[in-house]
Formats: structure tokens, C-alpha cells, sequence
């Protein structure tokens, strides 16, 4: 959910000790990951990185750490050692070790998944670091110069269709990133949580002193020549050929026919705008009344279109989050947000240029607060868009909104023993809301995470006095909801759970979150790809990924209806809803395993060797089931 953009290989000196590959630890999910602290205090967070030794000093701690880390265990993870050899590329930046920059950002790009991550990845620094070794640093004419040769001979050579997509969101992101954001956590939520964590600093809040200062340092004088580079590039090279689509061929839209029945869905997101669909697709309990009364004593109030839960999970009867809903801050975010949108897609708008002006002029005190009313109105429209996804073309559709709320702060709340009972009795009482009410399909474009929603915000707030208290607290509580909500899914095989597989460009069984990387009967997890079939640079993958759908661009309704073009995993999962929805409309009689059984089987194989579901197909294939049903599923 939180879509949060957080600014963000010494082999010899200090050598840890060695181990051979059957020696060391196999790690094999993210909970199982070391974790370092640091004796650290510091009081003012943007002094201590104009301070070099200190920096270094830090720096070359954590590299210990981390070489010990990459000596010691043996990670069945890329991401994890992606992010390894980014951090230890930075320290090397800062030690003016530029041979090592380039060795380990050959290593992110060995541990890179994405076609176009193992050619591009870190091109930038990797032009920086070459240029370095060839000229004196304090000659910044020479230097840019040697960045732009470098530069113009990769693009030269490379293949340019594969790194389009990375090349335009690349440019998107240096048009609005400055100095300014990069320091402006050092001023929020970085020194919030030093200040709460003195002498026992964990290693993520550490690195983000040394990391800002390696951007501040290395990257940025250097960022407008980058910048002209990919841009010109891009006009040599890019294509300006609208992306062939070949979900169009595959889609179906189907038609109001008396033979075919209502479904059902079950959007379970940060809840919809019931305005913004269309009235004959509201599901709606003709026993509950707006009056602040449990009508029908089913345990909800004013549960006309569905329920709601706050951000301490408890009920409330709103079913789109409040603070949402502020006028002036909803426009101008959601103008804000398409405007951030259309600059990683490279298409010019007025929301673009106008976000532009407005990052240049957002003074870092104030930056946070301010990109968090774009997180907030994310949240607010994350449900509505999605639920517009799940209708497209079915007539039949009712939807079924159900709301959870997840915190739009960047300094989240500790996490605690009584709201994760709350949420654990929300899972089961959703669910159980979703079998009373006759829900077929439930769309679930979230995912709960042990690092992000319990491990992280125990750190930032100093919870403990040790990572291993931190760690074990923050497993006991991510456990009892993941217990609570496994258990309410099986109970319920009859429902189909359709979810995101997640926007982190990892593994989902190794990172383990739910619901994706949970394996039952009745739930399929998506992955996203886009208009031509291809990966996204973000989407998460592994094992439990089941099939992959359009997940980039995809234009939806928001709430008061206006329509807006959004990329994720959030996208794909309602395609597959929407399919299923159309399955089940046509074919009532199948069960969620035959519904998987003939997605996941009508599915095409792409060239990435990944399942692109096929929704002609596929609805072809239940409506022959119809007529000659399936034979027992084993």
C-alpha cells in the first residue's frame, strides 16, 4: 500500500571471516536477515553529514556489517543482496574507492531480475565512478564531459526498446528531485527517530546519514549533465510509437444477458466511493438505513454499501477514509499525484509541470508533510480506482466495499499489542461479513508486511533495547494477524481471494508478506505487466505469483469521477477480479479452484516464461464448463 520513496565492496582493509558456501547460514526468508545497531548520537541530522570523518567513520562501520553479512550467510534472496551491494557501492563513493563502485554495481546488476534492471541499473553512478578514475575530480568540466561520453556509447549500444520504460522514469524522477528532498528527511522523520533511538541507532535509520550524503556529494553535482544526457538520448533513441497493447484482442466486455447472474465482488481496499459507480452496480443492504443505527443487528452500523474499519481497526461507518475528503487538499493532491504519474510515464500535462514548480519551491522542513497529503489522497482513491477496475464491461457486477485504512505518515505509530488484536478480529469479521453477504470474489490490492508494518516502526520509534527485542516483538504481532487472517480464509472456500503480489521488486516467498505469499485452494496472487505483456520494473515476483495482468497505465475512476491512469500490482489483481467476477456471472457452478484452474490453464506463456491470463479464453472455457462441466477436482 505505502508507496513511500525513501532517499535512499570493500574486500580488503577489514576482512571478515571467510566461510565456504556449505558453511554458511541459509537464509531464506526476510525475518530470518541479520539486523545492526549503532552506538550513534545525534543531534542535528543535516550537520552531521556536512561532517566527512563522521560520515566515514559511520560508514565504514556499516560496511563491516555488511561484508560480514555477505561472509557469513548465504541469502537466496536478490533483492536483499541488490540492496547489499547498493549500500556497500555508496561507502565505496565515499571512501573514493571507484573500482569497487563499479564492482558492486555490477553485482546489483547480476542480482537484478528485469531485463532492463541488468543493462541500466545504476547507469548513472556507474558514469560518475567511470568518469572519476579518469579525470580529476575537482575538474567538473572534465568530468561531465567523461559522464557524457560514457553515457552516449551505452545508449549507442544498448538495445534502447529494453530500457525505454526505465530510461523515462529515470528522467521523471531527476526532474523533481533536488538537494532539498534529498535532505528533507534528515529534518523529519530520520532525526525523529535518531532522537528516539540515541546510542543504539538500527542500521537503515545509520545509512540514511550516509547515503544522503553520498547523493549530496557525488550525485548531484553531477545531476543536471546526467539529466541532459537521458533526455537527449531518449530523443535519439526512444520510440514515440504509442505501446502495442495486447490486452485489447484479450478482453471482453460482456453484454446485459437475462441467462447471466449477479456476482458479488468484494473490493477489500481503503474504501469506495459509491457516487463514483455506477448505481446498478452498488451492492446494497435494503435492511440497514443511514441513521446511525445497526438496523438489521448484524454488529454494523449504517452498512449500506458495505463496512469499514479505521486505522486502529476498529468499525466506523465511513466508507472512504475522512481526512481524504478535505476539498481543497483532495483537488490539489489529485492533481499533484496525476501530475507525479504522468512525469514516470514522460507525458507532459499541466499537473506535470505545475508538481514540477511546486517540488522546487516545497522548503524540506516541509517537504514530508507535504508528500504526505499526496500518500493520503493515494489512500483516499486507491479503492475507488481499483473497484472501477473489477466492473469494467460486466454488467452483472455489485460491488461490495469493504474498508481498512493503513497510516499515510511517514513516521508511523508503534506498533502494539491491542491494535493488532483489533486488526486480527477485522480479518475475521470482514470475511466473515463477505460470506453472510453472498461475495463470490474478493479483491485485495494490499499486503501486509513483518518489515514495514511492525519491524521498521518499532526501530523508528527506539522500541527495546535491542534489534533481537524489536525483531521478536515485531514477529509475535505480524504472526497473530497473519493467523487470524489465514485461518478466516480457509474457513471460507467457497470465496475466491484474488491479491497483488506487491510493488517491491522482490520475491514474494522470501519477503513472505500476505495475503501473496500464502498458497491456498481459493486465492491466486498477480503480478503486473505491461500494455505489451512485459514485467514492470516494480512488480514483485516468485513462486506464488500465479498469473500476471495489466498493471501499467491503467486508467480507472477516482473518487467524484474523475478518471486517472495508474500503475501497480494494485491494477493487476482487479483485472484477474474482474475476470473471475465474469467466470462466475456466466457459470455460477464453479468453484474458486476450477476459476484458478482455468485462468491460470487458458493463461499464455510470455517470452519472460511468466502467465499473461487470457480473459477471452478463459471466458470461453466457463462457458463451455456450463454446458460440460469440469470433471472433480482433485
Amino acid at each position: 500500500m505505502k508507496t513511500v520513496v525513501l532517499l535512499v565492496l570493500i574486500l580488503f582493509h577489514i576482512g571478515p571471516v571467510r566461510l565456504t558456501a556449505q558453511e554458511k547460514i541459509v537464509i531464506n526468508k526476510a525475518e530470518d536477515l541479520p539486523k545492526h545497531s549503532y552506538e550513534l548520537v545525534v543531534d542535528d541530522a543535516l550537520a552531521f553529514i556536512q561532517d566527512e570523518q563522521k560520515v566515514l567513520h559511520l560508514a565504514q562501520q556499516i560496511k563491516t556489517d555488511l561484508l560480514n553479512v555477505l561472509a557469513t550467510y548465504e541469502i537466496n534472496d536478490n533483492a536483499s543482496k541488490r540492496d547489499i551491494y547498493a549500500k556497500l557501492r555508496d561507502i565505496a563513493f565515499i571512501e573514493n574507492d571507484y573500482k569497487t563502485v563499479i564492482e558492486c554495481i555490477e553485482k546489483e546488476r547480476k542480482y537484478s531480475d528485469k531485463a532492463s534492471a541488468k543493462l541500466i541499473r545504476a547507469k548513472s553512478m556507474e558514469s560518475i565512478a567511470n568518469a572519476m578514475l579518469k579525470c580529476d575530480a575537482k575538474n567538473l568540466e572534465a568530468c561531465e564531459k567523461a559522464i557524457n561520453l560514457y553515457l552516449d556509447d551505452f545508449f549507442l549500444n544498448v538495445d534502447f526498446s529494453i530500457v525505454q520504460e526505465d530510461v523515462e522514469e529515470f528522467k521523471g524522477i531527476l526532474e523533481i528531485w533536488s538537494k532539498n528532498i534529498a535532505i528533507s528527511p534528515l529534518k523529519g522523520t530520520v532525526q525523529t527517530a535518531l532522537d528516539k533511538n540515541k546510542g543504539n541507532v538500527p542500521q537503515e535509520i545509520a545509512f540514511a546519514l550516509v547515503g544522503t550524503y553520498a547523493d549530496i556529494t557525488y550525485f548531484f553535482p553531477y545531476k543536471d549533465i546526467i539529466y541532459t544526457n537521458y533526455v537527449s538520448n531518449l530523443e535519439k533513441y526512444g520510440t514515440k510509437e504509442v505501446m502495442v497493447d495486447i490486452w485489447t484482442d484479450r478482453n471482453v466486455s460482456m453484454d446485459n444477458h437475462p441467462d447471466n447472474k449477479h456476482v458479488t465482488i468484494g473490493i477489500w481496499d481503503t474504501g469506495v466511493d459509491m457516487d463514483a459507480m455506477p448505481e446498478s452496480k452498488r451492492w446494497t443492504n435494503i435492511n440497514e438505513k443511514p441513521d446511525n443505527i445497526d438496523n438489521d443487528n448484524n454488529g454494523f452500523v449504517d452498512d449500506i454499501h458495505g463496512v469499514a474499519f479505521n486505522l486502529e481497526g476498529l468499525k466506523t461507518t465511513s466508507l472512504l477514509h475522512s481526512q481524504g475528503n478535505k476539498a481543497k487538499n483532495k483537488e490539489d493532491a489529485k492533481a499533484s499525484l496525476k501530475g507525479l504519474m504522468d512525469i514516470f510515464a514522460n507525458i507532459s500535462s499541466d499537473e506535470a509541470t505545475a508538481l514540477k514548480k511546486e517540488f522546487a519551491l516545497v522548503p524540506p522542513e516541509e517537504f514530508e508533510a507535504y508528500f504526505e497529503q499526496l500518500i493520503l489522497y493515494s489512500n483516499y482513491a486507491h479503492g475507488t480506482h481499483v473497484a472501477g477496475i473489477a466492473i469494467e464491461g460486466n454488467p452483472k457486477a455489485k460491488v461490495l466495499s469493504a474498508r481498512l485504512t493503513f497510516d499515510h505518515k511517514l513516521m508511523p505509530e508503534l506498533p502494539n499489542d491491542e491494535k493488532t488484536l483489533n486488526w486480527a478480529k477485522m480479518y475475521t469479521e470482514t470475511i466473515q461479513y463477505f460470506k453472510t453477504n453472498n461475495v463470490r470474489v474478493v479483491n485485495m490490492s494490499w499486503g501486509i508486511d513483518l518489515n514495514q508494518e511492525f519491524i521498521a516502526p518499532l526501530e523508528m520509534h527506539g522500541y527495546g533495547k535491542s534489534d533481537e527485542e524489536r525483531k521478536t516483538y515485531g514477529q509475535k504481532l505480524f504472526e497473530i494477524q497473519r493467523k487470524a487472517f489465514t485461518e478466516a480464509v480457509a474457513s471460507n472456500p467457497d470465496i475466491l481471494f484474488i491479491c497483488a503480489a506487491g510493488n517491491s521488486n522482490n520475491d514474494v516467498d522470501f519477503a513472505a508478506d500476505f495475503p501473496s505469499s500464502l498458497n491456498y485452494p481459493n486465492l491466486i496472487t498477480v503480478g503486473a505487466v505491461d500494455k505489451a505483456g512485459k514485467k514492470t520494473s516494480f512488480t514483485t515476483e516468485g513462486k506464488s505469483v500465479d498469473v500476471y495482468a495489466n498493471g501499467y497505465e491503467v486508467e480507472s475512476v477516482v473518487p467524484g469521477g474523475d478518471v486517472i491512469a495508474f500503475s501497480g500490482t494494485s491494477m493487476a489483481s482487479p483485472q484477474v477480479t474482474n475476470l473471475a467476477a465474469k467466470m462466475l456471472s456466466i457459470n455460477p457452478k464453479l468453484s474458486p479452484p476450477e476459476v484458478i484452474d482455468i485462468i491460470t490453464s487458458t493463461s499464455s506463456t510470455s517470452e519472460e516464461g511468466i502467465k499473461l491470463i487470457h480473459p477471452k479464453h478463459a471466458i470461453e472455457k466457463a462457458r463451455e464448463c456450463n454446458v460440460f462441466p469440469l470433471p472433480e477436482m482433485p
